[in-house]
């Protein structure tokens, strides 16, 4: 759905390859982007409604996504990791080494939780990610990814 400033609303798209719509993204350029939540699936929501499909991302139970230089940032929540995708269907693995646990260090070798919400800091260089432990009790942290450095770093 989309919701105008005085309330009202249309439907922006539906059907197809809609199945837990969980994430959404706009780009700059007005694009607006999907991750399911049931089925791993990324797509663009087309201008007349359409979809197309991007990517689908491993371990389904996707979280959310954002946009940021022109790729999204995906939370795979299930696969407890964190994808860059681009708008032609490139996956890249960001974070996470797809075992569930809260470890910190080198990105691609740290643990998630259950990762879930994402946003970029705004110059650009730390992507924020909500994530769930389980030492000793359940409790939510914020987790960091230095995404401005070549050798990426994770930490809370």
């Amino acid at each position: 759905m989309r919701v105008a400033p005085d309330g009202s609303s249309e439907i922006l798209s539906e059907g197809g390859l809609l199945s837990g719509p969980n994430g959404i993204a706009l780009a700059p350029d007005g694009r607006v982007f999907v991750v399911n939540y049931n089925n791993g699936v990324v797509m663009q929501i087309l201008e007349d409604g359409g979809q197309k499909l991007i990517t689908v991302l491993p371990g389904d139970g996707n979280g959310h996504l954002v946009w940021h230089n022109d790729a999204l940032y995906v939370t795979a929540r299930r696969a407890n990791q964190i994808y860059r995708v681009t708008p032609l269907g490139e996956v890249q693995l960001i974070a996470g080494n797809g075992h569930q646990g809260v470890e910190d260090g080198n990105a691609t070798s740290s643990r998630f939780g259950l990762p879930n919400g994402i946003a970029v800091s705004p110059d650009g260089t730390t992507l924020y990610v909500n994530d769930r432990t389980n030492n000793p009790t359940a409790e939510w942290v914020l987790r960091t990814i230095s995404i401005a450095q070549p050798d990426v770093k994770l930490a809370q």
